[in-house]
């Protein structure tokens, strides 16, 4: 007669059986998640080094050379309707933005995943703007009104060509939902979009941008309204406080550190410093920032070497970044 396994047997067999399962299933769901981050990271790439040397084959014949792609169900380069088709999985949504004919980064939808291009590394994220079908928040055509949709904006800021170039210009307009994301700078242009693009007579905002302040700071030239909220929004971002800070003379004020400073005439002419950022912003619609060496030829700080560099927006509604 054979003798079976009794429970105790079969119950300390299924507590091992469990206890791999538990130990493996975090394991290989893992593996899983990784090939699929793997597997929209190559998609991204390929589409993209494909809408690159469509963009590049298209420029030989009609000097094409454009600085922002929205792409999904349609392609629009700078507003213009691209006529480029893929086979297999594609971005849903999302940007590209180009610096004469070289991709800089970029954002999209693939897969379920939020692929991302920045500083030369790429990096793919579940998001809630992708959803479950690899589609996003953002429109699949930024043109229709009623799709819903991630803010976007169009930013301008200056483009240096060169380290030791003497001359520089603003850039075109870069698409994106953030505007040190999208443009590598912490000061910038910031345009409200119709339609997926910049509306003839659209003024913007001009804006800094520190991780030690918390982000971005966007401004109106004091001509508009709101010029008393500006100043106390310029105040806030650099932490002024009357309790805390030391007051010079009439109207200029230290920070404890000595690297913050404000000069408060009235609302209307308030300007704060932050000398460890090298940034500062007026109510008058300028933000300021500090560029690399040899960004033109003005002459360089004399203690950093660094020039500086600004964007605004004047009274006039004219604007400029220089």
């Amino acid at each position: 007669m054979k003798k079976g396994f009794t429970l105790i047997e079969l119950l300390a067999v299924i507590v091992i059986l469990a206890i791999i399962a538990l130990i493996a299933t975090p394991i290989i769901l893992n593996i899983i998640e990784d090939s699929r981050k793997s597997a929209a990271i190559d998609s991204a790439k390929l589409y993209v080094d494909g809408l690159s040397k469509y963009i590049a084959n298209r420029n030989l014949t009609t000097d094409f050379m454009p600085s922002s792609c929205v792409v999904g169900d349609t392609v629009k380069c700078d507003n213009i309707p691209l006529d480029y088709k893929v086979d297999g999985e594609k971005p849903t949504s999302g940007y590209i933005n180009y610096a004469n004919g070289i991709v800089t980064n970029y954002n999209v939808c693939v897969m379920n995943y939020k692929v991302v291009k920045q500083n030369g590394n790429i990096t793919a994220t579940k998001s809630d703007e992708c959803n479950g079908n690899g589609g996003s928040t953002q429109p699949t055509d930024p043109t229709d009104p009623t799709q819903p949709q991630l803010t976007q904006y169009g930013f301008v800021t200056y483009d240096r060509m060169s380290v030791n170039t003497t001359t520089m210009a603003m850039t075109g307009v870069i698409i994106g939902t953030d505007g040190h994301t999208a443009t590598g700078k912490t000061a910038y242009l910031k345009y409200n979009l119709t339609n997926g693009e910049v509306a003839d007579g659209t003024v913007p905002v001009a804006c800094i941008y520190s991780e030690d302040r918390g982000g971005e700071l966007c401004i109106e030239n004091n001509n508009q309204a709101g010029a008393t909220g500006t100043a106390q929004r310029i105040l806030d971002y650099f932490g002024f406080s009357e309790t805390e800070w030391t007051k010079v003379d009439n109207y200029n004020w230290n920070d404890p550190t000595g690297t913050l400073s404000c000069n408060i005439v009235s609302f209307l002419a308030t300007t704060c410093y932050d000398d460890n950022a090298g940034m500062s912003a007026y109510t008058s619609g300028r933000v300021l920032s500090m560029a690399y060496p040899h960004l033109n030829n003005k002459v360089p700080d004399a203690v950093t070497g660094k020039h500086h560099f600004s964007c605004y927006v004047d009274s006039d509604n004219s604007v400029l970044c220089e």
